[in-house]
């Protein structure tokens, strides 16, 4: 974004991309947690909500046994198997509505949204939750969930 020579402001949009912000629930506030994990050289994962797994080692986070015990597992016998309507929808429907995920396919440069119906859709962003996102700053009509609560600067954490 920018502004032109007259003043005219000027918008233009040459790529999809995804930004993860964590509120840690499970596992550590390390560098292993932080999203996109990589699921394969081809996959990877950013994902927000809590999953019900269980925790193999303690330390990471359910997102991280998330991509490593069930969707590496998958892609490594079945190297297109993401990509596939019928896989989504099999996830889709193990998930709760505050569950989201977003892959990254390399190879076919896009991104694959899982419960993107359940997210909000702001002037062309999308919102994988409004929770955290203040109503008094940013009023939301159609914010899937309530509007509840911001941090202040001294209460986040940067890695």
């Amino acid at each position: 974004m920018g502004f032109g020579t007259n003043g005219e402001i000027i918008i233009e949009r040459h790529a999809e991309l995804c930004l993860h912000l964590r509120l840690r629930t499970r596992g550590d506030a390390s560098t292993e947690n932080i999203h996109p994990l990589k699921v394969t050289d081809r996959f990877h994962l950013m994902h927000n909500g809590t999953l019900r797994l269980p925790a193999r080692v303690a330390s990471r986070s359910d997102s991280w046994h998330l991509a490593m015990d069930l969707l590496r597992p998958l892609a490594a016998h079945w190297p297109n198997l993401p990509i596939h309507s019928s896989f989504q929808a099999l996830v889709e429907a193990g998930l709760t509505p505050e569950n989201k995920l977003v892959l990254l396919d390399a190879q076919a440069q896009r991104l694959i949204f899982f419960n993107r119906h359940h997210g909000a859709e702001f002037e062309g962003l999308w919102l994988s939750s409004t929770r955290w996102i203040d109503r008094r700053r940013l009023p939301l009509t159609d914010a899937p969930q309530p509007q509840q609560k911001t941090y202040s600067a001294n209460e986040l954490e940067f890695i």
